[in-house]
């Protein structure tokens, strides 16, 4: 009997240490690779079970190359300064020792950087000609849009078509009149698929053009100079005073931007993790004030981004 008493003790022991409703420590780190150019990594960086903000520190090939607060749960960080055709591994690491996932990257190599350089000059009579967006179908067919001054004449855009460049006046009927409008953006999805901003959005095929009275459509006070869109039917327009329009290759609908800021430019890329397009825009009051808003913009409304550390105004955007 007094045989029994340790093993009895050990039993007792053990059942006592081990509790299965103790929850597990799930925290993690995880790093992926989102793109890789000469000198540069985008490294998207995730959280899971992690009180934020937290200080990371990531390394190269084992060397330390930056620390850097982290306040999301996901964020992409950039790094610069890489050598070009070169192999690197990635670590990310915080104060208590929860390490991520290593990744392998490797950078791509230069191409010679002999360019020739070829200078267009369009315009210098009659006014102030300018060109201010530019669209490539391919490298025979190149919108350019403005407005120029030329022999007394008025365009409002120019095409290169793989010799030279030819100046175009499109005109469109609005209201029942025949309209010369100057010209601020294009967005080109194919030869025969080409939309044209000047106030109002302008749809044609390179020869025959559509303008399309949003501000009647919808009631409301829209000035427009930008576009973006994955498509004809699932492209948005922005512009004056926070103007944003959508049109979904039927309707035209008018979104509440939440500023009265001009919006300068718009980009978007589809997003993989979300099986979304991201869609950012950039409003400010250029000459006038450093006000800025960032916005997020999407089919249910508009949000505006947070724009800590930025204390200057914004003109242009793009992101991959």
């Amino acid at each position: 009997m007094k045989n029994l008493i340790p093993t009895l003790l050990v039993i007792v022991i053990t059942i006592l240490s081990c509790n299965p409703s103790e929850p597990e420590n799930n925290q993690e780190i995880t790093l992926k690779v989102e793109d890789v150019s000469c000198i540069e990594a985008r490294l998207n960086i995730q959280t899971n079970n992690i009180s934020l903000p937290v200080q990371i520190n990531l390394t190269a090939n084992s060397s330390l190359i930056n620390q850097f607060t982290l306040t999301t749960s996901d964020s992409l960080i950039v790094i610069d300064s890489l050598q070009p055709n070169s192999s690197y591994t990635f670590q990310a690491t915080i104060s208590n020792n929860i390490s991520s996932n290593s990744v392998n990257a490797v950078t791509m190599d230069t191409t010679s950087h002999d360019f020739n350089w070829q200078t267009f000059t369009f315009g210098g009579d009659g006014g102030s000609s300018y060109l201010k967006d530019v669209a490539i179908i391919n490298e025979n067919n190149i919108w350019a849009v403005g407005e120029i001054y030329e022999n007394g004449e008025k365009y409002n855009a120019v095409q290169w078509n793989g010799i030279a460049w030819k100046l175009r006046k499109i005109l469109v009927n609005f209201r029942g009149d025949s309209i010369f409008l100057p010209l601020e953006g294009i967005r080109a999805f194919a030869e025969s698929d080409i939309w044209l901003v000047g106030s109002l959005p302008i749809h044609g095929n390179g020869k025959i053009w559509t303008v399309y009275d949003v501000r009647k459509i919808t009631n409301s006070d829209l000035s427009l100079s930008q576009a973006w869109g994955h498509s004809s039917e699932d492209i948005y327009f922005v512009g004056r005073s926070g103007s944003i329009a959508h049109y979904d290759g039927n309707n035209w609908r008018k979104i509440e931007s939440g500023t009265n800021l001009d919006v300068y430019d718009i980009w978007g890329d589809y997003n993989e993790q979300t099986g979304e397009y991201a869609i950012l825009a950039v409003a400010a009051k250029l000459l006038h004030s450093a006000d800025r808003d960032i916005l997020k913009i999407a089919k249910n409304g508009v949000e505006k981004i947070d724009e800590t550390g930025i204390d200057w105004s914004l003109r242009g955007i793009w992101f991959k």
